[in-house]
């Protein structure tokens, strides 16, 4: 088992085991993490509308307002 680290100021990305940030403060560790947390889940959301997309499971549809009225 390998195991690789990558850190970043005060976050780390662990590959197979997780994400860790560190802080001056614990509500600064938390914050971090927080960010790392949402970004991440960001991450795999775009990956899987470009999977989606790719594989023709949804189409691309713009709704465009303009004033009062939508067109497709």
């Amino acid at each position: 088992m390998t195991l690789t680290v990558t850190f970043e100021q005060n976050i780390a990305l662990i590959k197979a085991s997780g994400l860790l940030s560190t802080g001056s403060t614990v509500d600064e560790a938390g914050f971090l993490f927080g960010l790392l947390d949402r970004g991440c889940a960001i991450q795999i959301q775009y990956v899987k509308y470009i999977y989606s997309l790719a594989l023709g499971l949804i189409s691309r549809t713009f709704l465009i307002y303009h004033g009062s009225r939508s067109y497709y």
